[in-house]
């Protein structure tokens, strides 16, 4: 379900992301919804499993190895069943995937909040180009000017000491 870019901003789409958060956050918070359900589901499995073996167990000691019933040594008999066993595997397995889905709806709720600050920067012109008056505009421009003839230099040095 989790796609990593549904939690990046594309800054030069900020009304396209905007537009879309709702219903990234309803289709996450769904999923993550479905993920309780089935976690809770395999939790009354787990139960379901203990209770069922616990009344095997006692029902034929001799079939599971034990010779005198105590609480505990039944206890230690339905940890050990494979019923047990593999119900709890699954109730690990819908534990990771409902912790998943909740990371999921907490970064989207993270989105949010950047969307928000992505918007106040827009808003307060962040992005615009900045603004000279007279000389400062012709020595930004050479500054620029130079910056690329020493990269420029750079680059050939690198090319002719790899070559």
């Amino acid at each position: 379900m989790t796609d990593k870019t549904d939690f990046s901003i594309d800054s030069l789409r900020l009304d396209w992301e905007c537009n879309r958060q709702a219903n990234l956050a309803f289709s996450y918070g769904e999923h993550q919804a479905d993920c309780q359900s089935d976690y809770d589901r395999s939790k009354n499995a787990v139960e379901l499993a203990k209770a069922e073996a616990e009344m095997q167990i006692r029902g034929e000691p001799g079939r599971f190895g034990i010779g005198k019933l105590t609480e505990k040594v039944v206890l230690a008999a339905v940890l050990k069943h494979h019923e047990v066993q593999s119900a709890q595997d699954a109730n690990i397995t819908a534990r990771h995937a409902l912790d998943i889905a909740k990371a999921a709806c907490n970064a989207i709720e993270h989105k949010k909040r950047g969307l928000e600050k992505a918007v106040s920067l827009f808003l307060a012109g962040y992005y615009a180009e900045p603004r000279f008056e007279g000389d400062d505009k012709e020595a930004v421009d050479e500054m620029r000017k130079k910056d690329l003839r020493s990269r420029s230099s750079r680059n050939r040095r690198r090319k002719s000491e790899n070559t």
